[in-house]
Order: C-alpha cells, then sequence, then structure tokens
C-alpha cells in the first residue's frame, strides 16, 4: 500500500491543477464567437455595471458580437435603468435590455461602452463601462488546387480542350 501513496498524491495534485487551470482560463468558442459562461470580466469596469461578453481583449472570429452585461447595484437607477450601449465612436443605441448584438464589425481592434442612464438620458455618475476587443481576419476559403494520383495538381476551374 506504501508504494501506492505517491503515485495518489500526484494524480490528486494533478487533478486540482487541472481544475484550477480550467476554473481560471478563458476560452473562445470559434464558431459562435462568444465565451464560455465561466469566462467573463471577473472584475466589474464601474461600480455598477460589469460587462460580461464581450471578454477584454478577447479575439473574435466573426464578424458579429453579443454585448452582454449586468447591474452589479440595481438599486442606483431608481427604477427600470436605461442604457446607452456604444461601439466604437459610433452613435449609442438607447435600451432596457442587458444585451446588445452588432453585426458587420470590421476586423481590427473595437471598444463598447455601456453607459446607465436616468430617463432624461442623463448619465448616473460611476455608471460607465468600457472593454476592448478583437475582431479576427476572416480565414481564406479558397482550397488550393486539387491534387492527380501522380502528385501533379490541376486547376478545376479551367476548361476542358480535347485534341482532335
Amino acid at each position: 500500500m506504501k508504494s501506492k501513496q505517491p503515485a495518489l498524491i500526484l494524480a490528486l495534485l494533478a487533478f486540482a491543477a487541472l481544475a484550477l487551470w480550467a476554473q481560471t482560463t478563458q476560452r473562445t468558442i470559434p464558431s459562435t464567437g462568444g465565451t464560455s459562461p465561466s469566462a467573463v470580466n471577473a472584475n466589474p469596469q464601474s461600480r455598477f455595471i460589469r460587462i460580461l461578453t464581450p471578454v477584454a481583449s478577447q479575439k473574435l472570429a466573426t464578424n458579429i458580437v453579443r454585448v452582454s452585461f449586468e447591474v452589479t447595484n440595481p438599486g442606483v437607477s431608481g427604477g427600470m435603468p436605461n442604457f446607452l450601449v456604444q461601439l466604437d465612436g459610433n452613435d449609442p443605441v438607447r435600451t432596457t435590455s442587458t444585451d446588445y448584438t452588432f453585426t458587420g464589425l470590421a476586423p481590427g481592434n473595437h471598444s463598447v461602452t455601456i453607459i446607465m442612464v436616468d430617463a432624461n438620458e442623463t448619465p448616473i455618475p460611476g455608471a460607465r463601462s468600457v472593454v476592448q476587443f478583437n475582431i479576427l481576419p476572416p480565414r481564406s476559403t479558397s482550397a488550393p488546387p486539387a491534387a492527380r494520383p501522380g502528385g501533379m495538381a490541376y486547376n478545376t476551374d479551367a476548361p476542358i480542350v480535347r485534341m482532335a
């Protein structure tokens, strides 16, 4: 039994290390451009709003981003909160929802700003959050020429010419 104790201890330490790594790692899911539910911005960017997605410095493989956020102190708005959601320097979108989707984003760095406002669109002091993220350039969809059995490549788009 004593010879198995070091192996058991090592296995338990490895499992604990793996669990800690999995808990703290942010993962990007390329097909949706989103993140796993545990990969959110850990700290509020303001006292009142925390942007959940996109995650700060996240690289997205799509030109669509779903901005999701939460109010960390619901009593601050004094009722139904209103938000201004702004992508880069564009005009802000007014909403009462805590998520908004932007489409058609160009590759490069972007920033999203969430501002909680009152009914008159006056910003509530301290209720502003900003996160920067990156849209990756699209991957090339052109395939290399198909190979013939002898290893020679040929162009499948070329017209067929028959010799007489």
